[in-house]
């Protein structure tokens, strides 16, 4: 267990350090979900709920591609 949980630490600290490097260029857009996810946390397994992740995220992209194109 311990071996694992450094690893999932580690992938978190970088993920963190990536979004802020993200927020600070302002050539790159983030689409960030616009409701709360169902996920329990990063390793759920629930079909119905990545499920519902993704659909979101397709939802969110297609929501985020129209506001660029009206620009």
């Amino acid at each position: 267990y311990f071996p694992t949980a450094g690893k999932i630490n580690s992938y978190a600290n970088r993920l963190e350090d990536v979004l802020q490097n993200c927020l600070d260029d302002p050539r790159v857009s983030l689409i960030v979900p616009s409701r709360e996810l169902s996920l329990r946390s990063t390793l759920d397994t629930d079909t119905e709920r990545l499920n519902d992740t993704v659909d979101l995220g397709i939802k969110d992209a297609k929501a985020f591609l129209a506001r660029l194109v009206r620009m």
